[in-house]
């Protein structure tokens, strides 16, 4: 009697016993995906550029408080940015849209929605500006140093970097909720309202529109470099504020540092990669069809 696969059918075979036809079934590594190392670069640049982003709102912070900068100029910068990115927007995603829908009523009241939401916010913050400023006027400063580390912390390990921005919905929901209350707290130690409004104006920008406008143009065109422009604008933002503020010494840490999380991080996840052994034999456990019929 041939041996058969059947756990309720009785076999003159021991419990224990392995027919020789089950190692010639057995898979190795079936589901591992391959990826290529540039390809692993562009995913590992995400972490970089968000980085980036919220260093840069500290370094931005920090030059405002304690050495005097003029908070108006990081925030037209920011404005700026905005209405650029909106053009190179429009641009990327014209080319994919038809023809016949490029002036539909529907993505018209969309931009319109869009700037609308804008200057709600902004006239929002602006009002709030006063109340913002004395927010901690209690408490001292090195709490608000460490809170605000620690916001930054949870907003890094807790941000959707979006890796592959088709597969799943982009909701940065947490991390853009602990980018907000680190602006605010931060923000609460400023001198003077106008200070305030202009510090929040630009953290908004730069913690929440810049990472929602590189999701939507890697989703909109993946071919496009736009997204290597804004993680090159950013990364060069850092090393300048970092040279005013403490000198090329920690530029130079920076440097090393991200080039190490894209470059050398990417590498190391290949290297890794080949030890993985996952084998995959008759006996796994099979997945379930449910057919669900209409009633």
């Amino acid at each position: 009697m041939a041996w058969k696969r059947l756990l309720y059918l009785a076999q003159p075979y021991p419990d224990n016993y392995t027919d020789p036809c089950f190692l010639s079934q057995i898979k190795r590594n079936t589901t591992v995906a391959k990826y290529s190392y540039w390809h692993l670069v562009d995913h590992f640049s995400l972490i970089v550029l968000h980085l980036a982003t919220v260093v840069l709102v500290e370094l931005t912070f920090l030059g405002i408080y304690d050495r005097g900068w003029d908070p108006v100029v990081p925030m037209v910068i920011a404005a700026a940015g905005v209405v650029v990115g909106m053009v190179a927007w429009d641009t990327v995603t014209g080319k994919k849209t038809p023809p016949s829908t490029k002036n539909s009523p529907k993505i018209k009241t969309d931009k319109w929605n869009t700037v609308r939401s804008v200057l709600v916010v902004i006239l929002i913050v602006l009002v709030l500006s006063p109340v913002l400023k004395s927010l901690t006027r209690s408490t001292s400063s090195d709490s608000i140093w460490a809170l605000s580390l620690i916001l930054c912390l949870f907003n890094m390990l807790c941000h959707d970097y979006a890796m592959d921005p088709h597969l799943a919905a982009y909701r940065p929901i947490l991390s853009t909720n602990l980018s907000l209350s680190n602006a605010l707290v931060l923000a609460s130690r400023l001198s003077s309202s106008l200070h305030v409004f202009c510090f929040v104006v630009f953290a908004a920008v730069v913690n929440i529109l810049v990472p929602l406008f590189d999701v939507g143009i890697r989703r909109s065109n993946p071919n496009s470099r736009l997204h290597h422009i804004v993680l090159f604008s950013f990364y060069l933002a850092v090393c300048v504020a970092t040279n005013n503020l403490f000198g090329p010494g920690l530029v130079l840490v920076w440097l090393m540092t991200m080039a190490g999380i894209a470059l050398m991080l990417p590498a190391y996840f290949l290297w890794v990669q080949q030890y993985k052994n996952e084998l995959q034999g008759p006996w796994d456990p099979a997945k379930p069809i449910i057919r669900r019929q209409d009633s």
